[in-house]
């Protein structure tokens, strides 16, 4: 039988009672997931799973514990509190202490999509198979299909506080994934595209599918770059994985132990170029991460975290919030299977008034790139990088042939102190967003 959110939490605050654990915190999370694969038009993969987890937190003569269980059942949770307690006994003493949820005004959180959950399988499953279609169809160079996927996502979080104060949110979310395979004169290139939303019925299958063609085919015939330092133009996908590298900085616990790019750094230090601001929004519209309250059931609010270059704000959990004095930002989630830790949520640059293109018309020579890899060699408290990277030569304005099996080189620090000028081409990527951006110089390490 399914057990419902309050069924646990009175089983475990039966337990806790005869344990005599007065400071406590519960948390309980189900998700269940649907995906399809769609291959020559037929289901090529389909998974459905359904997955809930019960995670304790408890603090016995000033020592902080933490547990959790995937079974619902009266001894695994007995067990998790048991083990939660033995590992309280471990813990140095802390002043460590939980949220009370009571009087707390959360924000409304309407990405529920009911309807959505209630479209019959065989529509999905359409879906995916017109994902592939009309990939193929969009370009005849378009060989292969290596994956077509739509997925569906649930989730449901419930909290309860040491004075049995409940909290929730239910939340959709809706994905198509599309990479495939471009060939023509004897190159071949791979191009991928996605795209999510909180509603089946906002997701573009067209623009996915036309898109992962475009990224396939206009990087065919790419040449090898040559060797220059040169101002380049980062394509909204390329900035993206380098905001991703940079939101880890933005952590004070990173900052406390000397991980982030910002150790030396104080709020209102100028940081990068005046061009650049970024928010963290947990309450975007439609975003993939937003959410109400974070996972300590702390109330979530946007932050300016850089503005006009300058560290406007950093990100905390309740704990380092009360170790810096300052209010709690909101920004505690959980890897489920871990204790929470800071991080953030809707990251994103706030956008410019160029195109990518226009950003690109005003270099005499340099590259647009469009695409990093090997981002995780990069070094996250240095921000020093080499990575390889695809895209085009740019002579006097214009964007001319692509190339390729290149390296970009530098630091992140000074690449975002270089910037120029920002594009007005937002695009989400999960819970990161970037723009295109120019910047005055960058190495490039070619032929």
């Amino acid at each position: 039988m399914e057990q419902t959110a309050n069924q646990v939490f009175n089983a475990t605050l039966k337990k806790l009672d005869y344990m005599r654990i007065k400071k406590f915190e519960l948390y309980f999370f189900k998700k269940r997931s649907l995906q399809i694969d769609s291959k020559e038009l037929e289901v090529d993969h389909f998974n459905s799973s359904e997955d809930a987890i019960l995670s304790i937190r408890l603090i016995k003569d000033k020592r902080l514990g933490f547990s959790y269980t995937t079974s619902l059942e009266t001894d695994a949770i007995d067990h998790a509190l048991n083990t939660a307690l033995a590992v309280a006994k471990t813990m140095p003493e802390d002043s460590m202490g939980f949220n009370i949820f009571k009087n707390t005004q959360y924000p409304n959180f309407l990405s529920y999509d009911l309807e959505g959950l209630k479209t019959p399988l065989a529509q999905k499953i359409e879906l995916a198979k017109q994902l592939e279609l009309q990939c193929k169809k969009s370009d005849s160079r378009i060989k292969g299909i290596r994956s077509a996927s739509i997925s569906e996502n649930e989730f449901e979080t419930h909290m309860m506080d040491q004075e049995q104060n409940q909290i929730s949110y239910k939340k959709t979310m809706y994905t198509a994934q599309m990479t495939c395979k471009a060939e023509d004169r004897g190159d071949s290139q791979i191009g991928f595209d996605s795209e999510f939303s909180t509603t089946l019925n906002k997701l573009d299958i067209s623009k996915v599918a036309t898109q992962a063609a475009q990224n396939a085919t206009r990087l065919l015939g790419a040449k090898n770059a040559p060797t220059l330092q040169c101002a380049a133009v980062f394509e909204n996908q390329a900035s993206a994985e380098l905001l991703e590298l940079l939101a880890a900085s933005f952590s004070e616990e990173e900052i406390f132990k000397g991980k982030s790019l910002f150790n030396t750094k104080k709020l209102k230090d100028p940081v990068f170029s005046s061009k650049l601001t970024i928010f963290d929004n947990p309450l975007l519209s439609d975003g993939y991460a937003s959410v109400p309250f974070d996972d300590e059931g702390v109330c979530t609010q946007t932050k300016e975290l850089i503005k006009d270059g300058t560290l406007n704000s950093t990100l905390n959990n309740l704990y380092y919030a009360m170790k810096n004095k300052v209010k709690p930002t909101g920004n505690s989630f959980r890897a489920l299977k871990s204790p929470p830790k800071i991080q953030s949520t809707n990251i994103y640059f706030k956008s410019g008034n160029k195109s990518s293109k226009d950003l690109c018309a005003s270099i005499h020579k340099g590259v647009l790139i469009t695409d990093l890899m090997g981002l995780h060699t990069a070094n996250p408290i240095t921000g020093d990088f080499s990575l390889g990277a695809s895209g085009f030569l740019i002579e006097n304005g214009k964007i001319l042939w692509p190339i390729k099996g290149f390296a970009v080189s530098g630091s992140l620090l000074t690449l975002l102190n270089q910037i120029e000028d920002i594009g007005n081409d937002l695009k989400f990527f999960g819970p990161i967003g970037a723009t295109s951006f120019s910047v005055k110089a960058v190495s490039i390490g070619g032929t």
